[in-house]
């Protein structure tokens, strides 16, 4: 505003002195005398306006730098903790995924060899033997959720392969244990008897390993090239995971699918493509398309670099 208020009286003032002048000065002088003062002030306007906008846009650019600043900081901290410590937060992202890392290497408790039968809906598994009594809470097994497998004999071993299912621990004697069903297979029954399978229970899900078939097997060595599908896939679906023990149709796509994921695992896309396109009038699914996480590339150098 105040700009203006100089502009306008310099402006007045021109006029002033252009009126007074006009006995010696020609009417083009007075003319000029004009445009040349609002050509001035026209470039005084928008100069100043140019400073104002670069100095508005200083001032934003500053600012979002700074908060960028900030967020960046305070995203570091939400990953990796305290930047002044050496280890993870226990509330960072890198901290949460390190707990539960090392929660998932071991299987906490496991009670092997005990027999379960069904009394009045729930489960009653009976420890092979007696277990001391605990004195410490913590220690307990009051209200934890086990994950039950059925044994099974494997070349003379008792091996828990046969998934029951999710159970929760609502009694707890030295002797035995009372399980509340909460998530299971259709046909766990016919583990609940204890003449046809002994049960194990584990405090944590161990790890699903594809390759254990294989290592069962003996076949965990044989090349890519001569690795047999046909027969692999066979015994996966009469020994290892019979469509009943899924509740699905041995014909179902849900059931092929699931013998894909495992039959397949560790071998090259082209021989799978292969052996799809081989089976093609007897598949359901005629192309099988891992996920971009199932997916790796191998690399072989032929000779030295350059």
């Amino acid at each position: 505003m105040i700009l203006y208020a100089i502009l306008g009286l310099l402006f007045i003032a021109s006029i002033v002195f252009a009126v007074m002048s006009r006995k010696d000065w020609h009417w083009l002088n007075l003319v000029l005398l004009v445009f040349v003062f609002m050509a001035g002030a026209t470039g005084m306007v928008a100069m100043a306006q140019t400073l104002h906008l670069r100095k508005t846009a200083v001032k934003k650019y500053t600012d979002a730098y700074k908060n960028a600043q900030n967020l960046e900081k305070q995203a570091n901290e939400a990953v990796f903790g305290d930047p002044n410590s050496s280890e993870y937060g226990p509330d960072s992202l890198r901290g949460v995924a390190q707990q539960i890392k090392l929660l998932r290497i071991g299987r906490g408790r496991v009670f092997s060899g005990g027999t379960a039968s069904n009394v009045d809906g729930n489960i009653r598994f009976e420890f092979p033997a007696e277990l001391p009594s605990v004195d410490d809470q913590s220690l307990t097994l009051q209200d934890v959720e086990l994950f039950a497998f059925a044994d099974v004999v494997q070349e003379g071993v008792k091996l828990p392969v046969g998934f029951v299912g999710r159970f929760l621990v609502v009694e707890q004697q030295p002797k035995f244990l009372v399980l509340e069903r909460t998530d299971l297979l259709p046909n766990f029954q016919i583990y609940a008897d204890p003449s046809a399978s002994t049960w194990t229970l584990f405090e944590r899900m161990p790890f699903d390993r594809h390759g254990v078939f294989r290592e069962a097997l003996k076949i965990e060595d044989v090349s890519d090239e001569d690795f047999d599908i046909s027969e692999f896939r066979n015994v996966l679906a009469t020994r290892f995971m019979p469509a009943q023990n899924f509740g699905l149709d041995p014909a179902s796509a849900e059931y092929e699918r699931i013998l894909d994921e495992f039959c397949f695992d560790g071998l090259s896309l082209g021989k799978v493509e292969n052996w799809v396109e081989s089976q093609a009038a007897t598949r359901i699914n005629k192309r099988f398309e891992p996920k971009l996480d199932e997916v790796f590339v191998t690399y072989k150098f032929e000779k030295t670099s350059g």
